[in-house]
């Protein structure tokens, strides 16, 4: 897909365990017009499965997402998509979180409490 500028929208991997939240997370990302979920999984290995489908150049991730160790999962997933910034979603806010997703590899992270809006701007 390409935007009416010639360029292609910013591609998004949503790899959220919890059904009804990545669902919802799709939605709001649906709605920006530069930006463009080009893959969804429910636990790691389909994370990986879509990382290697169409590399994306963000992955939104939950670190408690099932069957998958986060910097393992990160690791791997930078292999598959070497430019991708990952952004780690987590349970709180706080500088352990920060600490912890700079140690995994992760771009960015963010609470889940935080994600409407200012997942956006990370993006």
């Amino acid at each position: 897909m390409k935007l009416s500028n010639g360029q292609r929208p910013i591609q998004i991997l949503v790899a959220i365990g919890h059904n009804d939240l990545r669902a919802s997370l799709v939605v709001m990302l649906a709605t920006q017009a530069n930006r463009e979920v080009v893959g969804q999984a429910a636990n790691g290995p389909a994370a990986l499965a879509a990382a290697q489908a169409c590399p994306p150049d963000v992955v939104v991730l939950d670190m408690r997402l099932p069957d998958a160790v986060g910097p393992r999962l990160i690791r791997h997933i930078h292999l598959l998509a070497p430019a991708a910034r990952v952004i780690l979603l987590t349970p709180e806010d706080g500088p352990e979180y920060g600490e912890l997703a700079a140690r995994w590899g992760a771009a960015a992270h963010l609470s889940w409490d935080r994600v409407d809006q200012a997942l956006l701007r990370h993006i």
